[in-house]
This record gives structure tokens, sequence and C-alpha cells, in this order.
């Protein structure tokens, strides 16, 4: 980062070129004004912890990490839940139902962290990796191996390869009290 328009062009093809080998890194550019540190500080300030839930299933173990990060971070946490393109409206309606309730018993024991909830009418990768964006860490689940959607593994492969933030993927063991098992 600099705030030197004459510097910052040329920075910028220094860094995509050290980042090009690298497949998926993904390099942006900005130039601003001002204090550098102060800047980077107003930048970090942005992030949150994101959690990607599938509703109606059994997500307790993921809100659980995600809280507990969100506390240690001293971070806001955004509760995502892909419900897929071209979803009708109570189909969406329900899905942000189930949700909200598998959320709000987790807001009752964290009440000092503020929580977003979306259900996004997109796939879940690209929700994911949208949201991951501005993530201090995305916390998915661990896909059961006998899940009946094979898909689900491949969705938590692609975000460990494309996430523009840490992934943590949360065992089915993790208990709800947030303690391993």
């Amino acid at each position: 980062m600099t705030d030197d328009p004459v510097t910052s062009p040329p920075l910028f093809d220094d860094v995509t070129a050290v980042a090009a080998p690298h497949r998926g890194l993904v390099v942006e550019h900005a130039t601003v004004r001002g204090d550098a540190t102060q800047v980077l500080l107003d930048e970090s300030r942005l992030a949150s912890v994101v959690v990607a839930l599938d509703a109606g299933h059994q997500v307790d173990g993921q809100l659980a990490f995600a809280m507990h990060a969100a506390v240690l971070r001293a971070e806001p946490l955004h509760v995502v839940h892909a419900a897929g393109v071209g979803g009708d409206h109570a189909t969406s309606s329900q899905r942000g139902y189930l949700l909200e309730q598998a959320v709000d018993r987790w807001r009752c024991r964290f009440p000092h962290v503020t929580v977003h909830t979306d259900v996004e009418p997109d796939h879940p990768v690209h929700a994911c990796l949208a949201a991951s964006v501005h993530a201090s860490v995305l916390v998915v689940g661990q896909p059961l191996a006998d899940h009946h959607r094979p898909a689900s593994r491949a969705v938590v492969s692609r975000l460990l390869r494309r996430s523009a933030a840490p992934v943590a993927v949360v065992p089915r063991a993790h208990d709800r009290a947030g303690q391993p098992a």
C-alpha cells in the first residue's frame, strides 16, 4: 500500500508479478491518500467472522465455533445461507426462518456478539466466496462422508482453494458448547 501515485503502479506490477504463479490468488489495487497505518486499521475494522450454514441441518457446532471466534477477534458474526439460484419466495422465507431459529439460540448465549444473517439466492460457493472477501475467517461444516449430496464435499473443497479468508472446517464431532469432543 502506498499513497504515492507515482510509485503505486510500479509497485502493483511488482506484486502482480510475484503473485502470478499462485493460481487463484487475487491482487487488487487501490491508490489511497492518507496515513498507511490508519488506512490499514480502517480496513481491518470491516472484517467479520463468516459462518456458512445449511438451514434445516445440524448447525450448532458451526455456530459455537463461529461465536467463539467472533468473541476472540472482537468482530461481528455474519451468518450466510445460500438458498440456490431460482428458489421461490416461500422456500427462501422458510429457510430464513429456520436460520433465524438456529441463530437465536446462540444469540442468547453470546448477547455481546453482533450477528447479521443473510439468505442469499446464489450457489453456496459463490455466496461464500463473496462473503469471504471481508472475513477474518470463513467457518463451514465438514460434510458427512455419506451425505446425500456429493456436491457438498465439492463445495468445501472449492472454498478451501478459493476463499479470500482462512477457512475453518468444523468437524461434526465439535460439540455444541464449542469444545472439541
